[in-house]
C-alpha cells in the first residue's frame, strides 16, 4: 500500500470517487514564470510550486515538489 492509499484509508474509510485530473480542474500548459527570489520557501507551510520536473516517469502521482512559494507569493 503506497503514502496514498494509506491516507485515504485513514481519513476516508468511505473510499473516494476517482477523477481526472481534467475532470476537476483547467489544465494549462505553457510556460512557468519565474518565481520571485523573495517568496520562494523551503517552509512547511509553503504552497507547492508544481513544474513538469516533478512529475516523474510512470508515476501516477506527484507526491513531492522542489520548490514552494509563500503564501504572500501565491
Amino acid at each position: 500500500m503506497n503514502k496514498i492509499e494509506k491516507l485515504i484509508k485513514e481519513l476516508c474509510p468511505n473510499g473516494v470517487e476517482w477523477k481526472k485530473l481534467g475532470e476537476v480542474c483547467t489544465i494549462v500548459r505553457g510556460a512557468s514564470p519565474r518565481p520571485i527570489q523573495k517568496f520562494l520557501t523551503k517552509e512547511e507551510n509553503g504552497v507547492a510550486w508544481i513544474k513538469i520536473g516533478d512529475a516523474t516517469p510512470g508515476s501516477k502521482f506527484i507526491t513531492s515538489c522542489e520548490e514552494k512559494i509563500t503564501k504572500e507569493g501565491s
